[in-house]
């Protein structure tokens, strides 16, 4: 179980990576679907390892909620960033259904969000 653990983790920094890659590439609508996947990947990682098990959900709203009930800084990011992180919900679904297209300005702040985040989750 450990390492299925362990592998959410490691894919929740290659979403970054892939968002960051993407980003430079000016492919914002990748970038934004990446970020996204990043947040998913981390609050199911941070659920797996805090009590051994996450929620089969995607939406990142309702993770972070359960995230929340172990450690309220989850709800406080959340709260603080409700808009950029409902859009990033938004970019999981339009992404693969619905053509949005998302601006250089888009992708930067929710790849600066993602950043904010690794100091909430601490990840090193």
């Amino acid at each position: 179980m450990k390492e299925e653990i362990k592998k959410l983790g490691e894919r929740a920094l290659k979403s970054l990576e892939l968002a960051k890659d993407a980003f430079s590439k000016e492919f914002y609508e990748w970038c934004i679907f990446h970020v996204e996947q990043f947040f998913q990947l981390s609050l199911k990682f941070f659920l797996a390892e805090k009590l051994g098990y996450f929620p089969a959900i995607h939406g990142l709203e309702r993770l972070f909620d359960e995230a929340g009930k172990v450690d309220k800084r989850f709800i406080e990011f959340f709260d603080k960033n409700r808009d950029a992180l409902k859009i990033l919900e938004e970019a999981y679904i339009g992404s693969r259904y619905l053509p949005f297209d998302y601006s250089k300005q888009d992708a930067q702040g929710k790849l600066k969000l993602a950043e904010e985040f690794l100091e909430v989750i601490k990840w090193q």
